[in-house]
């Protein structure tokens, strides 16, 4: 195994992964499918226009929910939970 120098994020990983299952399996198709989605969209707007040391430091504070939330309206907006 070779070394890296990028962070591990699991938990993060984890949450994408179940967000992509969300909308691969047809639970939500539209962001009204999310629970408070315009505070949520509003938020995703924030986060994607904050540094990515900011970024992270906020998904870390927020509850697994909320961020699934986020990946969610990600994926849906861009095509992939990853792009947050």
């Amino acid at each position: 195994m070779l070394p890296t120098t990028a962070p591990n994020h699991p938990r993060l990983a984890a949450l994408a992964d179940r967000a992509r299952n969300i909308v691969d399996s047809g639970l939500c198709r539209r962001m009204a499918g999310v629970l408070e989605w315009q505070i949520r969209a509003q938020q995703l707007a924030r986060l994607t226009a904050s540094s990515m040391p900011e970024r992270r430091a906020a998904l870390a504070r927020y509850d697994d929910a909320v961020v699934v939330a986020l990946l969610v309206l990600s994926y849906l907006q861009h095509g992939t939970p990853y792009w947050l």
